[in-house]
């Protein structure tokens, strides 16, 4: 389950190349795509592990699954407390 709202958020990231943070701040263009790829990229090893037969190779991309899977929540605590605008020029 939490791999299709995974695929759905960063399918959604890298279309709209706009993330709204909260009402003062939004990252918008190659970054957004970029954070998109970073919930995507989950998602979908969490799709071809249901593809794979069992053995060394799905346990090894299980973690990793698991480990981006990490990495997206961080990513998401990262831009809420601590991710600042760039300053834009004219």
């Amino acid at each position: 389950m939490i791999s299709i709202l995974f695929l759905i958020a960063g399918l959604y990231m890298i279309f709209k190349k706009e993330i709204k943070i909260s009402s003062k701040k939004s990252i918008k263009g190659k970054t957004a795509q970029y954070v998109g790829l970073i919930f995507i990229a989950p998602a979908l090893l969490s799709y071809v592990l249901k593809l794979m037969p069992e053995g060394l190779f799905s346990v090894v991309f299980a973690f990793i699954s698991l480990a981006l899977f990490g990495l997206a929540f961080l990513s998401i605590f990262y831009f809420i407390f601590f991710y600042k605008q760039p300053a834009e020029s004219k």
